[in-house]
């Protein structure tokens, strides 16, 4: 094999593994366009818009407490987010997934807890978690003002996110045993949800945010139906 070829070669598999790490990849579709909220809708006040690409929330526009939601729903998928928030002070929102009601995320789907605590001890309440449900292995929130990289897989009731390249948690929503004694019968209880799709959520908790690369891999035809 000559040098020209070893190194198309080193620089194609590079690409691949740049593609693979970022979450970009031809089967991801884009749910932000950078320009537009088009396949969106908000409860509350709309405090959501975009600058250089980014989505943001921008609650000086109005009341904190709100959500941005997917028109479609989806059931088996891949999320890719990334998110920055800018000082420890403020940063609070979530990434939700599988909403039943629009207007009650917390009580009809699941939150990944973002917080901008870097380094704090991880809980089922921490940056990264499973509200409710399920403690990060890890702490693995970068510092305010760094991009975080956020990937949720859902198959059936089986959630693995992976936070800045480390694997958080990967659990069985639907197994007695994976489910904290504290939420059982509660509105976070995962094992009263028998939907199986749902929409996709960003929270507007009264801090100022930006999201990027918003983006979706559908796995399951569930995903492919009308809003």
């Amino acid at each position: 094999m000559n040098r020209l070829a070893k190194c198309l070669i080193v620089c194609l598999l590079a690409s691949g593994c740049s593609l693979l790490e970022s979450g970009s990849s031809d089967d991801f579709t884009p749910l932000f366009d950078g320009k537009t909220l088009n396949g969106w809708k908000w409860t509350g006040d709309n405090v959501w818009g975009w600058q250089d690409g980014m989505l943001v929330c921008d609650p000086s526009k109005g009341k904190k407490h709100g959500y941005l939601y997917t028109e479609k729903r989806y059931g088996d998928f891949v999320f890719h987010v990334e998110y920055m928030n800018t000082t420890n002070d403020n940063g609070n929102s979530g990434i939700f997934f599988r909403i039943d009601d629009p207007a009650k995320p917390p009580g009809t789907g699941f939150e990944v807890q973002v917080l901008p605590h870097p380094g704090t001890e991880p809980t089922t309440g921490s940056g990264g978690s499973l509200i409710g449900i399920a403690a990060p292995s890890v702490n693995a929130m970068k510092p305010p003002g760094e991009w975080n990289i956020v990937t949720i897989t859902m198959r059936g009731n089986q959630v693995t996110t992976v936070m800045n390249g480390k694997t958080l948690y990967s659990v069985d929503v639907g197994d007695p045993a994976a489910v904290p004694e504290a939420i059982k019968g509660t509105r976070y209880d995962p094992l009263t949800r028998t939907h199986r799709s749902g929409h996709l959520a960003l929270q507007n908790h009264g801090d100022w945010l930006a999201f990027r690369n918003v983006r979706i891999q559908v796995l399951d035809s569930l995903s492919k139906g009308t809003p």
